[in-house]
């Protein structure tokens, strides 16, 4: 025998609930010689999302040469949260813009692991080799137009 639900209680949101996830914040940071970082905190879940897909809309800007986005201080990503992730790695590969991510925490990494995504993505465990691999990345590739229009010599 089956009870109808009945709700005592308005549900919750995370304002409302004491145990409820901490607040979501995207922080973006353009620093010198073309380089953005990007720190999210909170969960990216259905009600963050929109507010990341308005952060990273815009990203890359026609200045960045190279992208950190820091999830070291995200606790859960949603599938969703994974599909905008992607959508800004197709954004900098198209405009030649280095990017690496920053994931140690055992839940992001599992979600990427999860879906057929981990492969795809540039992964760091801290923000120091995250900024050392782009910047090899970004040399790298400031020097590769140059050596292909060197003229070649004829015989």
């Amino acid at each position: 025998m089956t009870r109808p639900c009945t709700r005592t209680q308005p549900p919750f949101t995370r304002d409302s609930h004491p145990t409820a996830a901490p607040p979501f914040a995207v922080t973006v940071i353009h620093a010198s010689a073309g380089y953005t970082h990007v720190v999210i905190e909170g969960d990216i879940d259905a009600i963050s999302l929109p507010a990341l897909d308005y952060e990273l809309a815009a990203h890359p800007s026609g200045d960045t040469h190279a992208m950190v986005v820091d999830l070291s201080r995200v606790p859960f990503c949603s599938a969703g949260g994974l599909l905008t992730l992607t959508e800004l790695l197709d954004r900098t590969t198209e405009a030649a813009v280095a990017l690496e991510l920053v994931v140690d925490t055992r839940a992001v990494r599992r979600a990427l692991e999860c879906l057929p995504v981990v492969g795809l993505f540039p992964i760091q465990h801290d923000r120091a080799s995250a900024l050392t691999a782009t910047n090899t990345k970004v040399r790298t590739h400031a020097r590769w137009p140059r050596r292909q229009l060197r003229p070649t010599s004829s015989r």
